[in-house]
């Protein structure tokens, strides 16, 4: 029998940090997308040996690093205006930076290129620093960074590392006890969003070729997580509120989530990085005048190492006040469970037959466009194909099938029974409802 390997993940398992890439000592593991556009781990069957040290190293496997404080301390903290404008929140991440960077360090972060492809890479200068600002509510592309860092911690050189929780945890993970020189900041993510919907969103609604800059979150409107900026090589201005906006509205319902974001690990106390940002939403419930529209960012201090940091960037803020952990946890933020939207598998599948905008809008008002009453529940193989030949005729053209269910019809109730194959096939195949009499 086969010794396992990373392979044999399930997609509810794997976070898509690549770690177990750069792990294999014989080249056997690539990162590739899939049909939803995320990436997992494909593994070479002929170059793989079954030495098992892929899933030694993965941290979906692994034991939880549980060497941080249960209970950081937690800090509200403004940059000055002109950056916390140019910056999502509060303009932490650009503090912590210019840190490393003044310290003769590097900075590994994630930026956007003019084709909207967003990928981490590594800044030297504060010019290629700016870039990285901003959140990117979209998976990003690791490459070969986990390798790159290491190369540059053997060297000496400090590295200051910003991503997901479950990213920080590929790393250390890969990096081993060699961390030395390393600062690990973790984001507060909303779950990964797939590379692949936000290029259709882009193709289908302005042309990406059409497209100067994207912002994930504007403060045109004033300091909100709901609106998006789109500006276009012609000079206009588009803007997308999370009402009217297909891909804000489907990012905020956790429509496009990563499968495993349902369960994450890492989005729990104790956190992984040595430090985590993010926006200090529900502030001003604890003190108004911490919350004046431009953007508030939250600084969570994990270890001794973070302190350092937090402590030596702390001269160079406007705000910088310790606040409970209690007034920056509200609505259970670092929960591990997030609620998936329940049409979420129905949406990426609608994606391969129709647009984006239509499977946003179909999925979040339960619609569909043709439903089917008849007898595809039969208890033979003929009624079955037949029924799903004429389900992948109407979704060629662009429609959405609802098999009706109508047990009036139904000769017995075995027809009706869940194991029965007929009613296995449907549940995986079909979008079933039971017609109202």
């Amino acid at each position: 029998m086969s010794v396992k390997h990373i392979g044999d993940l399930k997609k509810t398992e794997c976070y898509g940090c690549s770690a177990c890439v750069y792990s294999c000592p014989f080249g056997a593991i690539t990162m590739e997308r899939d049909s939803e556009g995320f990436r997992y781990p494909v593994v070479d069957e002929e170059k793989c040996t079954g030495c098992g040290k892929c899933r030694k190293i993965c941290p979906s496997i692994c034991p939880k690093d549980m060497s941080n404080a249960p209970e950081p301390e937690s800090y509200a903290v403004w940059a000055d205006d002109k950056l916390r404008m140019d910056s999502t929140s509060g303009g932490a991440f650009t503090l912590i930076a210019r840190n490393i960077l003044a310290q003769g360090g590097v900075v590994c972060g994630v930026v956007m290129d003019e084709k909207f492809h967003i990928f981490h890479t590594i800044a030297t200068n504060e010019k290629e620093i700016e870039p990285m600002r901003r959140s990117k509510y979209v998976e990003s592309d690791l490459g070969d960074m986990f390798p790159r860092i290491k190369e540059l911690l053997e060297k000496g050189t400090k590295v200051l590392f910003t991503g997901t929780p479950c990213q920080v945890a590929g790393l250390k993970a890969y990096l081993g006890n060699k961390r030395e020189g390393l600062i690990a900041v973790d984001l507060m993510c909303h779950g990964g969003t797939s590379p692949k919907v936000f290029e259709r969103y882009l193709d289908e609604t302005f042309g990406r070729e059409n497209v100067k800059r994207f912002y994930f979150r504007t403060k045109y409107y004033g300091y909100n997580g709901t609106t998006c900026a789109v500006v276009l090589k012609d000079g206009q201005t588009y803007m997308g509120s999370g009402e009217l906006d297909p891909f804000v509205k489907g990012s905020y319902r956790s429509l496009f989530l990563r499968k495993s974001c349902e369960d994450c690990k890492f989005a729990s106390m104790p956190r992984q990085g040595d430090i985590t940002i993010g926006d200090c939403w529900g502030i001003a419930k604890y003190k108004a005048e911490l919350s004046d529209g431009r953007g508030t960012s939250l600084i969570l201090v994990n270890n001794e190492k973070g302190r350092k940091i937090v402590e030596e960037i702390s001269a160079n803020t406007q705000v910088f006040e310790k606040v409970p952990l209690e007034a920056v946890t509200w609505k259970n933020r670092f929960k591990e469970h997030m609620q998936a939207h329940s049409q979420r598998d129905r949406f990426f599948e609608m994606l391969d037959y129709t647009s984006m905008h239509k499977a946003v809008k179909y999925c979040m008002e339960n619609r569909y466009d043709v439903g089917v009453l008849g007898v595809w529940f039969g208890c033979n193989y003929g009624s079955i194909a037949t029924y799903y030949g004429l389900m992948k005729q109407l979704q060629g053209l662009g429609l959405s099938v609802l098999m009706i269910d109508k047990p009036g019809f139904v000769g017995s109730d075995r027809e009706l029974a869940e194991e029965n194959h007929s009613r296995v096939f449907a549940n995986t195949h079909f979008h079933v409802a039971s017609a109202i009499n």
